[in-house]
């Protein structure tokens, strides 16, 4: 018999688990900074970690009320339709999920209408990611995250049951990091930024109030990052943090993070701490949601 939940509707739960300019790194106190990534992480079964996943919550939204607010609501907490899954590990911890190698198989309702269908009026897909699956939100420590499976468009009327399917591929680490110090970073727009495994890309985004901002992009590599300081010469952290941006460009997904620092701040040191041991953990996942109106 499958596992029953109550939400605030009736949920049906259905988890498989399966095996699942440049500037370079300053050596000290390490050794010699890790070569970049050329292969994918090793994988590590669901079941040896204890991974488990059980439903957060459902959102329905009416049709009418949606388009109160205008053709272009399509930010994740206005969304027409939402099911929240939310997964757990006891030990070691979540740090992010493989947007490329993950995917959205099935968002359907009981008549077979396709909820993930991007609308031809609907074509930012920011809010969505690459895998159709939004973005994973990791919780402090990573012991739990949430990711939020979100549709295009509103059930059908008289809607009593939706249905999900997914193959994840979220990204594990044992916890142990390590710190990379990259001095002599030019802020100009360009500069390519190496800390170990990571390689970020210096945006100098100018968001019309005088500030000097600096973003740092990246793209897959920096789901291992696990904490950014921009520093002076002296080691003192001079960059506040300034928000972050998410682009979708052809199917590949990119994050900004960015940074206020002093005017006329030529040069910075940006120090990277990363996870060392990051492993992929494959997880097909199926969902029957009973929900209406």
């Amino acid at each position: 018999m499958k596992p029953k939940h109550r939400l605030a509707v009736a949920v049906v739960l259905s988890l498989c688990l399966a095996p699942a300019v440049s500037a370079r790194a300053d050596d000290a106190p390490t050794t010699q900074p890790e070569a970049a990534a050329t292969t994918q992480p090793a994988e590590v079964d669901a079941a040896s970690i204890g991974l488990s996943i059980e439903p957060a919550g459902v959102s329905v939204a009416r049709p009418d009320v949606l388009q109160l607010r205008g053709a272009r609501m399509w930010h994740r907490w206005e969304a027409p339709v939402r099911v929240g899954v939310l997964i757990k590990v006891p030990k070691g911890q979540l740090i992010g999920m493989d947007e490329g190698a993950s995917k959205l198989t099935t968002f359907t309702d009981d008549v077979g209408a396709d909820l993930a269908k991007e609308d031809k009026e609907q074509q930012d897909r920011v809010f969505f990611g690459q895998s159709g699956l939004g973005s994973l939100m990791v919780g402090e420590g990573g012991k739990m995250a949430l990711l939020n499976i979100t549709g295009r468009k509103a059930p059908a009327a008289g809607n009593r049951e939706l249905f999900v399917a997914a193959d994840l591929v979220l990204l594990y680490s044992d916890g142990t990091t390590k710190v990379e110090s990259v001095k002599g970073v030019s802020t100009k727009a360009g500069t390519e930024v190496k800390a170990g495994p990571i390689t970020m890309t210096v945006d100098d985004r100018n968001f019309g109030n005088g500030e000097n901002v600096m973003g740092l992009r990246y793209g897959d590599d920096g789901g291992r990052i696990s904490k950014i300081r921009i520093l002076d010469s002296e080691g003192t952290d001079i960059g506040g943090e300034n928000g972050w941006g998410r682009s979708v460009q052809n199917d590949v997904v990119t994050m900004t993070r960015y940074y206020r620092l002093p005017q006329e701040t030529k040069t910075v040191t940006v120090e990277v701490t990363y996870f060392k041991d990051v492993r992929r953990v494959r997880t097909p996942l199926a969902l029957s949601v009973r929900a209406g109106l």
